[in-house]
């Protein structure tokens, strides 16, 4: 990666540049309706300290006696884009061809500084798209704190990653014949 100040970068986007839309977060104590932007995948790190890939980045540490952070920042996303991608190879699988097909729906989180808060798969997605020439710029919310700012608002952020994760109503799933029922319909109506 060059040597550019990412802060100042997604500070220009976020200054300069007209949001695609809102989606809706809540975060420091409230439901707000957050501007979504483009950024360049370029500019971003995957969240080292996501819970998803926690087993990996201690075996790191164990193995090669130092700490992930020690890397260039372009090390640590090709260990974790790799470590990411490896975990759940068939649904990355998929994930690819539905963004790859309809674009990123979903917007992300980020830091003011470039870390991936929420959406670490649909980054790595960007990515490799993006090494495909399909130009994608990863489609997010912009924090106005960062991690390395401690105390309350790395609190908050974890916070809203983990409400984010963890804390949303899950879809009911589908009993064992309403699946069948749906694509019947779709064969003989459509």
């Amino acid at each position: 990666m060059t040597n550019i100040n990412i802060e100042k970068e997604i500070k220009d986007i976020k200054n300069k540049k007209k949001p695609i839309g809102t989606y809706p977060i809540f975060y420091l104590g409230k439901l707000r309706q957050a501007k979504v932007y483009e950024v360049p995948p370029n500019l971003l790190r995957f969240n080292y300290l996501n819970g998803r890939i926690g087993t990996e980045v201690s075996e790191f540490t164990q193995i090669n006696g130092t700490e992930l952070s020690t890397l260039s920042i372009d090390d640590i996303n090709d260990k974790i884009h790799n470590w990411i991608w490896e975990k759940s190879l068939s649904d990355n699988k998929k994930t690819l061809n539905d963004i790859r097909d309809k674009e990123q729906i979903t917007p992300g989180v980020i830091t003011r500084d470039g870390i991936v808060v929420d959406g670490n798969r649909r980054f790595m997605i960007s990515r490799i798209l993006n090494k495909e020439g399909l130009n994608r710029q990863f489609k997010t919310i912009i924090l106005d704190d960062t991690y390395s700012d401690g105390g309350e608002k790395e609190y908050q952020i974890k916070r809203l990653e983990a409400e984010i994760q963890m804390g949303q109503d899950e879809k009911v799933k589908y009993g064992a014949i309403e699946p069948y029922i749906r694509v019947m319909d779709f064969v003989d109506n459509f």
